[in-house]
């Protein structure tokens, strides 16, 4: 589960630069980090903001992309701008047992399974 957190986060306007000209972009601006409200982190916002759960989340977008087929490469993106949301501080994770996991099929592109890591009946070595 990730919950958005914007909290003593300002609004404020950002630039981007696109095709030799400025664009005026709004963002979050929070203890120096800044979290623009554009392109495919508007929509991960926007779906953040009323969902919680991975799995719902991702199906959603899956969702979006398929009726709107320009923004495919959304599901491949959307794994690392939520990580890149929890290390700065724009989403809070939380993991709830009563849950049922996802499936990962594949299909959001980013995702891959850790190997560096043990679960707690493994070994290090194996």
């Amino acid at each position: 589960m990730v919950k958005l957190n914007l909290r003593g986060a300002t609004w404020k306007d950002g630039s981007a630069y696109e095709s030799g000209r400025v664009r005026k972009i709004p963002s979050y601006v929070r203890d120096g980090k800044v979290l623009p409200i554009r392109d495919e982190i508007e929509i991960l916002v926007n779906i953040l903001q009323r969902e919680s759960r991975l799995v719902a989340v991702f199906q959603i977008l899956r969702n979006y992309v398929q009726q709107n087929p320009r923004m495919s490469r959304l599901l491949g993106y959307a794994p690392q701008a939520i990580e890149a949301m929890i290390r700065d501080g724009w989403l809070v994770a939380s993991y709830d047992e009563r849950l049922p996991s996802g499936a990962m099929d594949g299909s959001y592109g980013g995702f891959r399974w850790n190997k560096d890591m043990t679960t707690p009946t493994e070994s290090p070595t194996g």
